[in-house]
C-alpha cells in the first residue's frame, strides 16, 4: 500500500487519467451546448467579461470566471488567425472555461484518489471507484460548459482529503477558497471543523482563524462588487426564493421522474453500494470515516434548497468515491474480484 501512497509516484498519471476521462465529454458539451439558453452559464460569462450585475447568486463566484478570462486573451489571439469570424464571439471564453475547469477537474482525480487510499480503499478499487465519479454525465456537463461547479468540487475533496488524510494544508486551503466557491460552502463548514478526526484543540482553533479570513476574503469581495452596482440588497430575497425550492424538491424527488435523475448520478455505478446494504454486506460502513458520514447532514440540505437535485447530489464527490471503493474493497460479496485482481 505504501508504495500506492507515494505522491511522486502515481500523482502524474491519475491527474492525466481524470483529465482525459473528462475531456471527451467536456469537449462534447463544448461544442454543441448553448450557454445563452442557460442562465447559470449566462451569469458566469457575464462575470468573466467583468459584468457582476447578474443573479445575485452568481455574482459573487468569481475564481473560475476570472481564470477563464485570463486564458482566454491568448486563445482569442489563436481564434483571430485561425478562425476570425469566432475570435469576437464568446468562444473563446468558453474556450477558457473548459481548460479551467478540465484542470480543476484533473486535481480533483488526484485528491480523490489519495482520500480513497487513506481510508482503506484498495488501489484498484480506488481506480473503479474514480471511473464511476468521473464517467458520470454532470462530469463532463460541468467541465465543458461555463460553470464553477469544479471549484466547489475540488474544495470538497480538500476538505475530506484534509481531514481524512490529516493534511491540515489541504483544509486550510478549503476554508480560504470555500466561501468564494459557492456560498453553500457555509452548511458544511461547522462540519469540517468539528468532526475532523484527531485534531487538537489548538490546530482546530488555527483552522477557525482560517476559516474566518476565507470569509473576510468574500466579505471584502462582495463589498467591491457592491460599488459597483446599484441595488444590491437583494440578498434576503433569494434566500427565500431558495427556500421555495423545498417543497418543489420533495416533490420532485418523489416522482419516477426524480429517482431517475437521482440513479443516474454516476449511473450504473450505483449498484456496487445498493448490493452491499444487507446485513451480511455492509460492513463497509464502518471503513467510511466518521467526519464524512456526517456530511450527509447537508447534503440533505443542499439538496433540498436547489431545484437540481442530481446535480447537488454529483458534488459530494468524496461520498460517491467511497461508496464505491469501499464496498469494492471490503464487501463479501465482491471479494471474489478483489481477491483476483490482488493476486496477480
Amino acid at each position: 500500500m505504501r508504495k500506492w501512497l507515494n505522491p511522486y509516484r502515481t500523482t502524474l498519471w491519475v491527474a492525466l487519467l481524470g483529465w482525459g476521462l473528462v475531456l471527451g465529454p467536456a469537449y462534447t458539451a463544448y461544442l454543441y451546448f448553448d450557454p445563452l439558453q442557460n442562465s447559470d452559464a449566462r451569469d458566469y460569462l457575464q462575470v468573466a467579461r467583468g459584468n457582476y450585475n447578474v443573479t445575485i447568486t452568481h455574482r459573487y463566484r468569481p475564481i473560475v470566471p476570472v481564470l477563464a478570462s485570463v486564458l482566454a486573451l491568448p486563445i482569442q489571439a489563436i481564434y483571430t488567425r485561425l478562425w476570425p469570424h469566432r475570435a469576437e464571439s464568446l468562444w473563446p471564453l468558453r474556450l477558457g472555461f473548459l481548460m479551467v475547469n478540465s484542470l480543476l477537474f484533473a486535481v480533483l482525480a488526484v485528491l480523490l484518489w489519495r482520500l480513497a487510499l487513506h481510508a482503506g480503499a484498495a488501489p484498484w478499487a480506488a481506480m473503479v471507484g474514480l471511473v464511476a465519479v468521473f464517467t458520470s454525465r454532470w462530469a463532463g456537463l460541468l467541465a465543458g460548459i461555463p460553470y464553477v461547479d469544479s471549484l466547489y468540487l475540488v474544495v470538497l475533496a480538500l476538505a475530506a482529503y484534509g481531514g481524512v488524510g490529516q493534511r491540515h494544508w489541504a483544509v486550510v486551503a478549503a476554508l480560504v477558497l470555500g466561501p468564494l466557491a459557492k456560498e453553500s460552502w457555509l452548511l458544511l463548514l461547522p462540519f469540517v471543523l468539528w468532526f475532523a478526526p484527531g485534531v487538537s484543540i489548538p490546530q482546530r482553533l488555527r483552522w477557525l482563524a482560517w476559516a474566518a479570513l476565507g470569509l473576510v476574503f468574500a466579505l471584502l469581495f462582495r463589498a467591491w462588487v457592491s460599488t459597483r452596482l446599484e441595488g444590491f440588497d437583494a440578498g434576503v430575497e433569494n434566500a427565500l426564493n431558495h427556500s421555495e425550492n423545498i417543497w418543489l424538491t420533495v416533490r420532485r424527488l418523489f416522482s419516477p421522474r426524480g429517482v431517475g435523475e437521482l440513479l443516474t448520478v454516476i449511473g450504473p455505478f450505483t449498484l456496487i453500494p445498493l448490493l452491499t446494504l444487507s446485513a451480511r454486506q455492509r460492513g463497509w460502513l464502518g471503513k467510511m470515516p466518521k467526519a464524512l458520514a456526517w456530511w450527509l447532514v447537508p447534503l440533505v440540505a443542499h439538496v433540498l434548497l436547489s431545484a437540481e437535485a442530481a446535480r447537488m447530489l454529483y458534488s459530494f464527490t468524496p461520498l460517491w468515491m467511497l461508496g464505491v471503493a469501499l464496498p469494492l474493497s471490503y464487501a463479501p460479496r465482491w471479494q471474489w474480484l478483489h481477491k483476483y485482481l490482488t493476486t496477480k
